[in-house]
């Protein structure tokens, strides 16, 4: 599908002529321009965000906050934040490109930068559904039920066929059963897999993706792996090595929004063959711009910079997976004590069985001092906590207990 270059790729501008593309083919970004004197800068920034009086225990950020090192880089670099990154070899946003490369053994062509990896995965969706458009193909979307949600957001507008595929028994994802549903269909399937899974935890079965996706014709069957969770897995395989193996239907999503705790800044990437990430984010021809799916100008000035000082911080991130060692375990252990079902996680966050309604649940946690996580049909028996730095989840773990005592959980 991907072999040709000329064969799948379509300015923006004729992307736009089109009435499909009217409502998902552009992306648009605002911009702040700051202008800061210097020696007011560290007065600033050096402040620390008021404390909230509630514990946010809903969105599977990292609670200890981006590194003293990327704090650093964003201050160094406010001055000139009301430029824009460009794409010289000496560049910040090249740099960071480069370095995500070295660190996975990819080359530049092969890594894409994304405003978040939610950027990546939407540019993606779109690019794979306007190029099987252009091939007169019919294409459907393959998620599992529960999963993160964008995938599907991001395919409800071009009104392409959407496959929920339950989990398993073992509140998995149903590999097996997805795979079916691709077999089955007489046209290109998009197959997304968050995995580690959003809200369960749980990591898919390696086996079951490995024959799959050694087994899947490339022009039929097209993988997005989103790995925002993988830097936390102990048990777990990464899909890189199927793009390192020269596969050319896979993409590999991936943040700096978790365990690098930048998800304000908005930074995040793709991995995947050259010719995939031309497709989904254009190119340069000699002076001449072949557009993608994704903004040349995607890049939020400061949350680069903060993301090269991170990816070179070796401490922070071994700072970050010993602090969520220390809050599952502390969690783990009540759950256990409290005797309440829980799945297995291999994330920063995990999925525990509620009693009663959920919302009359969240709502009591909030009295309590806790935000948790939002719902995740059809499993409204289930509610996700993400897990915060361990003094955080000693609020919840009291508050937890505090409802055994009244019978609400």
């Amino acid at each position: 599908m991907f072999s040709k270059t000329q064969d799948f790729v379509q300015s923006r501008r004729d992307v736009l002529k089109t009435s499909a593309a009217a409502v998902w083919g552009s992306f648009v970004l605002g911009g702040l321009a700051i202008n800061l004197d210097a020696k007011e800068k560290p007065m600033i920034l050096a402040n620390p965000a008021k404390k909230s009086s509630l514990v946010y225990l809903n969105s599977n950020e990292n609670s200890l906050g981006m590194s003293p090192n990327a704090k650093q880089a964003v201050l160094d670099n406010l001055d000139n934040s009301f430029r824009y990154l460009t794409y010289a070899p000496d560049s910040a946003r090249t740099k960071l490109a480069e370095m995500i490369g070295k660190k996975l053994g990819f080359k530049l062509e092969n890594v894409l930068l994304g405003n978040g990896s939610s950027q990546v995965i939407q540019a993606a969706i779109y690019a794979f559904i306007n190029q099987a458009k252009l091939n007169k193909k019919p294409i459907q979307l393959i998620v599992g039920d529960p999963t993160f949600e964008y995938a599907e957001f991001f395919a409800q507008p071009t009104k392409i066929k959407i496959v929920k595929v339950p989990l398993d028994k073992k509140m998995d994802l149903d590999i097996l059963s997805m795979q079916k549903h691709a077999q089955n269909f007489k046209g290109i399937s998009i197959v997304y897999i968050c995995n580690p899974n959003n809200p369960t935890g749980t990591t898919a079965n390696a086996q079951n993706i490995d024959k799959w996706v050694k087994k899947a014709k490339s022009n039929q069957t097209l993988f997005i792996f989103d790995e925002a969770y993988g830097e936390y897995a102990t048990n777990f395989k990464s899909a890189l090595e199927y793009v390192q193996a020269g596969h050319k239907n896979i993409l590999v999503s991936k943040t700096f929004s978790k365990i690098y705790a930048l998800a304000g800044l908005r930074v995040g990437y793709g991995i995947a063959d050259g010719e995939m990430i031309k497709l989904i984010g254009g190119y340069f021809e000699g002076n001449k711009v072949i557009t993608g799916f994704m903004e040349w100008d995607n890049m939020n000035y400061l949350g680069t910079y903060a993301a090269l000082a991170s990816l070179a911080d070796k401490d922070f991130e071994a700072k970050s997976l010993e602090a969520n060692k220390k809050s599952k375990e502390m969690l783990t252990q009540t759950l256990d004590d409290l005797k309440i079902t829980y799945l297995p996680t291999q994330a920063n966050f995990l999925f525990y069985k509620v009693k009663g309604d959920l919302s009359t649940y969240q709502k009591r946690m909030k009295e309590a001092g806790v935000v948790v996580g939002r719902a995740f049909p059809p499993l409204l028996e289930w509610n996700r906590v993400s897990m915060g730095v361990p003094e955080e989840m000693q609020v919840f773990v009291s508050a937890l207990k505090d409802f055994r005592t009244k019978g609400w959980i």
